[in-house]
């Protein structure tokens, strides 16, 4: 059998599995920023150098995080399916860790958001607590929780799917038909949804990587494939010196320039190994809790953007993670309450995927 061509890197799939934790401490930290340079950018602040950085940071960064988020969850779930298990057990974890931090955060904040501001109906409310909004509407508000949610229900499904290569290829060329086919039929609903929507072929990508690292001999062959060298090479070059992802697939091509920023942190992580050990742990942590600081990092800015803090003002924002660090830690000892019945029973829930 004649191997596919690879350029030899000082990288593998394992690598990213080692520092898995740390990337999505960096991917939330990058959400974080560009939230805030997001905010900065939309207003007419003095300030000319964090307007500097701020341009920059939405051309070179903007919100790439969450394409690193969509692809180290589909990498992590490999590697839990290929455990084995019964699915109960599989969605009970998945359960604790997505449904129930979102059904504590989400119920306080769209009670606030709903009836203290908006002062909506009951039925508006239930449809953005259950993030129907989303689909229907196209809120965008912690989008995310909803998406991800979906793609655990179908993970079981694609990991089957992922045993066999070919049928992989063909589910993420019939994802990005599915786009193509949104794009054009149904333009409006494509609006509403094309930040998850797009997202789906990375995903599909991450549980193929998560394969090719879990099932790595000491034997096989550093490197990535010539194919995946290129579209990287092809995403990078469109991102960073064009600028432009607003064409159909945009979103979608532009996660590979994720992959890239992947590479890039092991390749600089393995090059410091054993030196800045505290910061390294830092993002450790940031990513073990990665989940809660997104939800309640959202909440606590829409809330104060509603009581009409300027949150472009950087004394400001960090006002606002200052918030966010205790309610943080609240909820994830809130979550370990909730989670002890299972912990009793033998059951870790609390990991990353």
């Amino acid at each position: 059998m004649v191997k596919s061509r690879t350029y030899r890197v000082p990288f593998t799939w394992r690598d990213v599995s080692t520092y898995r934790g740390e990337l999505f401490g960096v991917a939330i930290l990058s959400i974080v920023l560009y939230h805030y340079f997001m905010v900065f950018n939309n207003t007419e602040a003095p300030n000319a150098v964090l307007r500097v950085i701020s341009k920059f940071y939405n051309s070179a960064v903007s919100s790439v995080g969450v394409d690193i988020f969509i692809f180290l969850s589909g990498f992590g779930l490999y590697y839990s399916l290929s455990r084995g298990g019964k699915l109960t057990t599989y969605y009970r974890k998945r359960v604790y860790r997505v449904v129930v931090p979102y059904l504590v955060c989400g119920l306080i904040y769209w009670g606030i958001i709903d009836f203290v501001f908006l002062h909506v109906s009951i039925r508006q409310f239930l449809l953005d607590y259950s993030l129907l909004s989303f689909w229907i509407s196209g809120t965008e508000t912690l989008w995310y929780i909803s998406f991800i949610t979906i793609l655990y229900i179908i993970s079981p499904f694609i990991y089957r799917m992922t045993n066999d290569k070919l049928m992989l290829v063909i589910g993420v060329l019939c994802s990005f038909g599915l786009i193509i086919l949104c794009y054009f039929a149904a333009p409006d609903f494509f609006h509403n949804i094309e930040r998850a929507l797009q997202r789906l072929p990375y995903f599909l990508i991450g549980m193929g990587a998560g394969k090719q690292s879990k099932n790595m001999t000491s034997d096989d062959e550093q490197g990535i494939p010539l194919w995946l060298a290129c579209v990287i090479v092809c995403a990078v070059f469109v991102k960073v010196l064009v600028g432009k992802t607003n064409f159909v697939l945009g979103r979608s091509f532009y996660g590979y320039y994720g992959i890239f920023l992947i590479f890039a942190y092991v390749m600089v992580r393995k090059a410091m190994a054993g030196r800045w050990n505290r910061l390294f742990s830092v993002f450790s942590i940031l990513g073990k809790y990665s989940l809660e600081i997104y939800i309640v990092h959202t909440a606590v800015k829409n809330i104060m953007t509603r009581l009409e803090f300027s949150m472009q003002n950087p004394l400001i924002y960090l006002m606002h993670i200052a918030i966010v660090i205790p309610l943080v830690a609240c909820v994830t000892k809130l979550l370990n309450i909730l989670e002890a019945p299972t912990r009793g029973r033998g059951n870790t829930v609390k990991d990353n995927n």
